[in-house]
C-alpha cells in the first residue's frame, strides 16, 4: 500500500492543468489518487 497525504483532497485535477511544480513533491500514492479521481468524476466506475 502507497503512502497518501492529507494534500491530495485540496487538487482538482479535472479542471485545472496541473503544472510538473504541483506534483513533483507528492507520494506515487497521491498520484494513483489524483488519476483516479478525475476518471470517477467523468463517470468511469472502478
Amino acid at each position: 500500500m502507497e503512502k497518501i497525504s492529507g494534500d491530495v483532497s485540496s487538487i482538482n485535477a479535472s479542471n485545472v492543468l496541473l503544472r510538473k511544480s504541483d506534483v513533483e513533491n507528492l507520494y506515487k500514492g497521491d498520484l494513483e489518487v489524483i488519476r483516479n479521481s478525475i476518471y470517477a468524476r467523468h463517470g468511469y466506475s472502478f
